[in-house]
């Protein structure tokens, strides 16, 4: 018999509880601007309402990625996925080296 799917073990886990910091509440802020966009979108495309009452819906000219000409670039101009690989065959190779055997 399987063991319990992904989808299964999600709803075994026992979840924490959001506790505020500060008086900063996540879920309302979420809730917030979510209804936010909402409402706004809605009156974006509101038929009854004239052009000027109407927000403007920002797209940009071509769909290009946010980093435009320099996708996955980082500040220092090497590729990031390249420095990722890097960065885990080293951590591959620290984990499968074994540790030499200390003589006494």
């Amino acid at each position: 018999m399987a063991g319990p799917t992904r989808e299964e073990e999600r709803h075994l886990r026992p979840t924490q509880e959001h506790v505020p910091l500060n008086g900063f509440n996540a879920q309302e802020v979420t809730t917030y601007l979510n209804n936010t966009w909402n409402e706004v979108l809605a009156r974006h495309y509101d038929i009854n309402l004239s052009e000027a009452e109407k927000p403007e819906l920002y797209s940009p000219p071509v769909n290009k990625p946010a980093w435009g000409q320099r996708a996955n670039l980082m500040v220092n101009g090497n590729d990031f996925l390249t420095e990722l690989r890097k960065s885990f065959q080293v951590t591959a190779n620290h984990n499968t080296q074994q540790p030499a055997a200390t003589a006494k």
